[in-house]
């Protein structure tokens, strides 16, 4: 495959060199740069080629297909659109303006395209596993079920199709489901630490921590620079309240990313319970700064107010909480200060 792709960018560029510049080279060539993730120049030869063909369905999707990949979603699906105007057959526009679509966050949008895309050509496995992924960003697990296994059925050496569905029967909590496609998918690739960490996860789940531990330590080892990986482990040893190893992990996942807001969240809890309140504090708040959205760590920095005596705060965050959508923060108004609060509708 390496050495195709190397014939053909030779090819492309002697031609190039050669002279002639229709819109199908600038298209060859635009596709090679976005292979190499040249997302500029791709861009840059695919309107050259739209200037010459101003018709031609190919040039507006794979210019809208980069638009994508540099998340610049509105050029995207407006080029997209213009593909599938030009040729309302053309499989990949539908697929690329389904894939824009769930990167806005349209997921019915993104759903339909993907169906399109597959009515084209029923066996392209991509559009069932990002429709199955679209399905599971709107909590229709039983559908995203039906798309990852329709993923497998058409190409079973797909990549991440047992690790997503996995995932999704985890949410399902059918772990027993989940942790035999995790183990499936090691078993093709053995070198995606990714898989080893979502097994983990699971296995944390059902209180089995040794294994847990040995599939974060594989992760960790396979990526050492896994922040997610160190995480999960890091939760590991807070379950068995081993709480100075499992500071070390969201120390080192925070190091490794310091925008990850859960490491932030889970090292104050740790500090908490270890009654180290000034570093807990200073935990919650940076990621409330990081994530203002996620509700819980209002309930824990709530939490921790009330212990230190500040009950007028710890009563301002269950209602931000409880604003978020989180009972849990109305639970608490009511249980500890006798407050009849509403809940809102987006819990995090």
């Amino acid at each position: 495959m390496k050495l195709k792709f190397l014939i053909l960018f030779v090819s492309i560029f002697t031609l190039f060199s050669c002279g002639p510049r229709d819109a199908k080279s600038y298209i060859e060539r635009g596709k090679i740069y976005v292979k190499e993730q040249k997302l500029d120049k791709a861009i840059a030869d695919f309107t050259t080629a739209i200037k010459l063909e101003p018709n031609n369905s190919e040039a507006y999707c794979n210019r809208g297909h980069a638009y994508s990949d540099k998340w610049i979603l509105k050029l995207a699906i407006s080029d997209l659109s213009v593909a599938l105007k030009i040729n309302p057959k053309n499989v990949e526009a539908f697929y690329w303006r389904a894939r824009s679509y769930s990167r806005s966050e349209k997921y019915d949008l993104a759903i339909r395209d993907f169906t399109a895309a597959i009515k084209i050509e029923p066996k392209k496995t991509e559009a069932y596993f990002y429709r199955a992924d679209a399905y599971s960003e709107q909590n229709k697990l039983d559908s995203a079920i039906r798309d990852f296994t329709a993923a497998i059925k058409v190409n079973f050496k797909y990549q991440y199709a047992y690790s997503y569905r996995g995932l999704t029967y985890k949410k399902l909590k059918k772990f027993d489901s989940a942790i035999a496609d995790y183990t499936e998918e090691i078993k093709r690739y053995p070198d995606e630490s990714m898989t080893f960490s979502f097994r983990g996860s699971t296995y944390k789940k059902q209180g089995k921590y040794k294994l847990a531990l040995q599939d974060f330590d594989k992760a960790i080892k396979i990526a050492p620079k896994d922040n997610d990986a160190y995480r999960g482990r890091g939760e590991v040893y807070s379950d068995l309240k081993n709480y100075k190893l499992a500071i070390l992990d969201f120390t080192t996942a925070i190091k490794l990313n310091p925008e990850d807001y859960l490491s932030y969240h889970y090292r104050g809890e740790c500090y908490v319970v270890i009654k180290e309140y000034k570093l807990a504090l200073s935990d919650f708040n940076m990621s409330i700064k990081i994530n203002p959205d996620r509700a819980s760590t209002y309930v824990s920095r709530g939490d921790l107010f009330r212990v230190l005596g500040k009950i007028d705060i710890a009563i301002d965050d269950y209602k931000i909480a409880a604003d978020l959508g989180l009972e849990d923060g109305r639970k608490l108004l009511n249980y500890f200060h006798n407050i009849d609060y509403p809940t809102g509708t987006t819990s995090k």
